[in-house]
């Protein structure tokens, strides 16, 4: 890319067509391997009703979420287990990773595990392209933080020269996605998994209404091309998949109400003071919240100095989530939804 100075932008390796699973990003000429890895990630991997997997679009919350879980599912503050493994970054098909495929299978339940993977790309799914029955915490946030967020982080193109619109552009796409470990757009990334979670609510939770029901099954949807045909709001049961709904900016705001929604879908009680008490006021995740908090609202500043910027982008992301419910909290009194 061409700066209008005339400067040449340094592109990060992945402004390439999409790989098939979320991988890190493949070294300059590794593609090939990478695509081979993706096989093999695809036939080997099997997800299990009792594992927890925590699904989530780059820089959007899930290392708060994921010291939540391990809190959670460890007992309290400072009882937590082992962190979260990510299957297509750690699993050692030739000894390039640091846990063998039969040291992961042999992981006691509940195994927590982490994905970056939009739901047509998802590790373990049905020949319908259902995910496969197991627990989803899929965690998101204002987009437009996550753009931002996006920028100083990975591969760093503010560091390397890239003026924010010029990012924002590209993130909004997802031609970087790549870069920094994703597959496909932010909006690609959560209307897929939307509408599992519309399918698929917690036991107990709340199915498609009618007429999301009728977005989804629409013959022209995009959501029905790429995820699946079978019924929406199937009924409850351990063995089908369940997916739980976060907002990060929720979790930031009453961090108690949503870690009580996160340990009764994994299975906890939820009414249990101390164990919530506990797990809310532990140092680390303390500290992991106070630095999302600080940088809450930080959009604002990148997008001020591009007239019309913000505009484009919003009406890019109404269009693409348009009928699935997305409400987001921009800060200040704003909602994009």
């Amino acid at each position: 890319m061409v700066r209008a100075d005339g400067a040449v932008l340094p592109l990060p390796g992945p402004l390439q067509p999409d790989l098939p699973l979320a991988l890190p990003s493949p070294a300059a000429g590794a593609r090939p391997h990478a695509e081979a890895r993706c096989r093999w990630l695809a036939q080997v991997v099997q997800y299990r009703p009792t594992d927890v997997v925590l699904a989530s679009y780059p820089y959007c919350g899930a290392a708060l979420v994921e010291r939540l879980a391990v809190l959670l599912l460890g007992g309290g503050a400072g009882r937590g287990g082992a962190a979260a493994l990510w299957p297509e970054e750690s699993l050692s098909q030739h000894g390039e990773g640091r846990v063998t495929l039969s040291e992961f299978e042999s992981l006691a339940p509940p195994r927590l595990l982490s994905s970056r993977a939009p739901l047509r790309c998802l590790l373990s799914r049905r020949r319908d392209g259902a995910p496969a029955a197991a627990r989803y915490v899929v965690v998101t946030r204002n987009p437009l933080d996550a753009c931002s967020a996006c920028y100083r982080r990975g591969w760093d193109p503010r560091a390397r020269g890239w003026p924010f619109d010029a990012h924002a552009l590209a993130w909004l796409d997802g031609r970087a996605g790549g870069s920094f470990g994703a597959t496909g757009s932010f909006c690609d990334f959560y209307r897929g998994w939307r509408g599992a979670a519309l399918r698929y609510p917690p036991a107990g939770g709340r199915h498609a209404t009618r007429m999301e029901a009728l977005l989804l099954q629409a013959p022209g949807s995009s959501w029905w091309r790429e995820n699946g045909s079978d019924a929406v709001g199937v009924g409850d049961g351990a063995e089908r998949p369940m997916v739980l709904w976060l907002h990060l900016e929720a979790l930031l705001r009453e961090p108690g109400r949503e870690a009580a929604r996160l340990a009764a879908f994994l299975g906890l009680d939820a009414s249990d003071g101390r164990l919530i008490d506990g797990v809310v006021s532990d140092a680390t995740f303390g500290a992991l919240r106070e630095a999302e908090l600080q940088a809450l609202g930080g959009w604002r500043e990148d997008f001020a100095p591009h007239p019309g910027l913000r505009g484009r982008v919003e009406a890019a992301l109404k269009r693409e989530t348009r009928g699935l419910g997305l409400r987001y909290d921009l800060g200040g009194g704003e909602d994009l939804q």
